[in-house]
């Protein structure tokens, strides 16, 4: 029986959608202000109906703290106090954020944490219904124990798991986590605000009763459930404490219990920690399909994460030279790229209403985040560059053909389809073994435009005029098309690479251009498509075909910090329509296998196109076809409505005998992405990478951060050739020291086990 009610009252923190950003800046510094004052207010309220109030986010705490300088003290006395929480994460985050960049959206946390000797022990993510892997490592790491989920019902599932559950990552971090309280499709972060708990005792005397009886015949097997109260950019409600006040003196069970975030998971761990089950598996987002609603902005994200990671390099290993670390730029950077990477896109009414003032005021200021990031990366990269500069020298000795739509060299040949614009085949001359798919109806690198052959346009997916959540339909048909001419012209054709031009006329654009570049020293095919497409409110996709020649291969992909299965590797009811991957794609079989390397389109799609299936049970993957899904508007809000202009899709395949090493993969990726790398140290293990050369927060030292690959135990020397190491030491993912280690001839010795 249900003997206790926590509820959790905060402000859903929305980075626009409600209204321009600016006012939602505003908006959430008097929800603060509102919120204290509500403490002072019920300080003489029994315990269990004081108002509490919990920030979401870190950066509301952050947002307050610059804008009320003299209420510093007050706030951070509710925060020891145990009325207000600051939780561990600076935004809600999407599958766009890298391992890097989810590390640094607890370091405000972590700051404040240092600063005024609080304890921050909980994170939160609301709305999205998907979350990286690797994120219960980085919590775990820095000392935060619980993470609560409250994923949005609507063009999604809820994972079919008991609540709560410990979540684990591949390296073995574990987070106690929860997501929303009941079963049923609607239940969300607004669940008590829909059982009058902003309202009246009336009403939630009405309401809660039959509620909490339908939890206990769904099988709810705790004393205790947690029922978030919170809108979007919504303010604080003063009547949530003058309700469980009145209800707690009526009703002897069960109580309400007004909470912060950790309340709750401190009780259910006390009470229920032993018995709750362990989940070692990732939590794919049904929402990433909007991030290719701005194809552009996303690519430009993309490029300037890697930028970035090699500014810090330099810039770390140039202060050591008596040069000043540019620390603020740098922070401004991550700053920008956390705001264009975290979930809110836009209005409200960015499909239904996309010309209006909102709706272009705050795409405006959303692209602004990504261009400002873009923009400084490469005034900061250019001028630590011309320091770090050096020549290099390339061997000129290389052999490629061309013959009419075909070119080859000393590792593939390559041949064009002269109607697609795709590739016939790519064969690979040290495996001798054709890699392109010869029975799939689709080329490699083909072009595939797709609309909805309905009336009822994107709502043949899903209608979001049916209730809330509405019903994701399976039955939508579509219309996909390919070029059906095209002309093919030599490209680059020098000592290092030769290439194929492939011009087509496509349904969805004005002009496309597919270029495919061979290498003659270096096992390794670039492809580059250029979109020059026409804006158009009607609802589209656009996809790329790669129908890898495999049959029921093992694929596996990289994500943040982590690297996963479709379907094997995954909660139930979590995203198998498409993925969201960070930079590639391995797919292995028959003695061989394949690395498929994506620069700028994080979607992809397995086996089929899957758009509308809504995939709940078994995702067979029988092929080795990879979709990479680089457009769509098949939103009904937030994402964008229409996108034009000049788009460019880059991609990197290699192939080689055996089945594909995670190490290997990970190193052909870096050599793409990012070929004038710079490394200051390097590890004796294949097996690992690095994922950041930082200077210290405290500017006190560098921080070397590492990632294993392939899920195992690892004792790594780490050498430094171009300068003297006087002390090393082992530290915690938020900077703590934990131990020192030893330094002998330059190098010293650490383990490492994912993160």
């Amino acid at each position: 029986m249900i003997k206790k009610v926590f509820v959790v009252h905060h402000s859903h923190t929305d980075i626009g959608y409600t209204d321009i950003q600016a006012k939602i800046f505003r908006d959430h510094v008097k929800f603060l202000d509102q919120a204290l004052e509500y403490c002072r207010e019920t300080d003489g309220y029994p315990r269990d109906s004081q108002f509490r109030w919990t920030c979401e986010t870190s950066w509301m705490a952050k947002n307050y703290l610059e804008h009320r300088p003299g209420k510093v003290r007050e706030f951070i006395r509710r925060v020891k106090e145990g009325r207000v929480e600051i939780t561990a994460l600076y935004l809600n985050v999407t599958e766009l954020y890298t391992a890097e960049e989810l590390i640094r959206s607890i370091y405000f946390a972590k700051g404040l944490e240092k600063r005024y000797g609080i304890k921050i022990v909980s994170a939160m993510n609301s709305d999205v219904p998907g979350m990286s892997w690797v994120l219960p490592q980085v919590l775990a790491k820095a000392g935060i124990k619980y993470f609560s989920m409250s994923t949005n019902p609507i063009r999604s599932f809820r994972p079919e798991v008991p609540y709560p559950f410990y979540w684990v990552s591949p390296g073995g971090g574990k987070v106690l986590a929860w997501n929303t309280e009941s079963k049923e499709p609607g239940s969300w972060y607004g669940r008590g605000y829909s059982l009058g708990l902003g309202e009246s005792y009336e009403k939630v005397s009405g309401l809660l009763p039959g509620y909490l009886r339908k939890l206990e015949k769904e099988g709810c097997p705790y004393d205790a459930v947690c029922i978030r109260t919170a809108m979007d950019n919504a303010g604080p409600h003063i009547e949530l404490s003058k309700i469980a006040r009145e209800w707690n003196e009526k009703h002897g069970s069960p109580k309400i219990i007004v909470a912060t975030n950790r309340e709750y998971f401190e009780y259910m761990e006390r009470k229920y920690g032993r018995r709750l089950p362990f989940y070692k598996l990732a939590w794919p987002d049904w929402w990433a399909d909007g991030n290719a609603s701005a194809a552009r902005e996303t690519g430009i994200s993309r490029d300037t994460h890697r930028k970035l990671i090699d500014i810090e390099k330099a810039a770390s290993f140039l202060s050591l030279f008596d040069e000043k670390y540019p620390k603020e730029r740098i922070d401004r950077i991550w700053d920008n790229l956390m705001f264009f990477d975290e979930h809110t896109w836009g209005s409200r009414y960015s499909i239904s209403k996309p010309r209006c003032f909102q709706s272009r005021s705050q795409w405006a200021v959303k692209s602004s985040f990504i261009r400002k990031a873009r923009a400084e990366s490469v005034k900061l990269l250019g001028s630590l560059s011309q320091k770090l500069s050096k020549k290099i020298k390339t061997s000129l000795k290389n052999k490629l053909y061309f013959a009419g739509n075909s070119m080859e060299g000393k590792f593939y040949r390559i041949t064009l389809d002269p109607v697609t614009g795709g590739i016939k085949s790519l064969f690979d001359k040290e495996l001798k073994r054709e890699l392109v798919g010869q029975n799939s109806s689709c080329r490699f690198n083909q072009y595939i435009y797709e609309e909805i052959v309905s009336k009822e346009g994107r709502r043949a997916i899903y209608d979001d005029t049916a209730g809330c959540p509405g019903p994701k339909k399976r039955d939508a048909k579509f219309r996909r098309t390919s070029p059906g001419s095209c002309r093919i012209t030599k490209g680059r054709n020098d000592t290092l690479a030769c290439s194929l031009i492939a011009a087509i006329r496509a349904r969805g654009c004005q002009s496309v251009r597919q270029e495919i570049i061979l290498y003659g020293n270096e096992k390794r095919i670039d492809i580059v498509d250029t979109l020059s497409k026409k804006e158009t409110l009607m609802p589209e996709s656009i996809y790329y075909a790669f129908p890898f020649n495999f049959r029921n291969p093992e694929i596996k992909f990289e994500i943040a910090g982590a690297i996963m299965r479709p379907e094997k590797d995954q909660l139930p009811g979590t995203a198998k329509d498409y993925y969201s991957i960070q930079d590639w794609v391995s797919v292995s079989g028959g003695g061989c296998s394949a690395v498929w390397v994506s620069r700028d389109a994080p979607l992809v799609q397995f086996n089929r196109i899957n758009t509308g299936k809504w995939i709940t049970g078994r995702l067979k993957i029988k092929n080795g076809n990879i979709f990479s899904w680089v457009m769509n508007n098949y939103w009904y809000t937030n994402f964008r409505a229409s996108q034009g202009g000049k788009t460019v899709f880059r991609y990197s395949i290699t192939s080689f005998k055996g089945n594909a090493e995670n190490s290997e993969a990970e190193r052909f990726a870096r050599s793409c992405l990012n070929p004038r790398d710079r490394e200051f140290c390097s590890a004796d293990k294949k097996n690992l990478t690095f994922l950041a050369f930082k200077r210290a927060e405290d500017e006190n030292g560098i921080i070397i951060r590492m990632r294993e690959t392939e899920g195992r135990d690892t004792a790594v020397n780490i050498s430094f050739p171009c300068f003297d190491v006087q002390k090393a030491c082992l530290c915690s993912i938020d900077e703590k020291e934990i131990e020192s280690l030893p330094v002998r001839e330059n190098s010293n010795k650490a383990a490492c086990k994912e993160i």
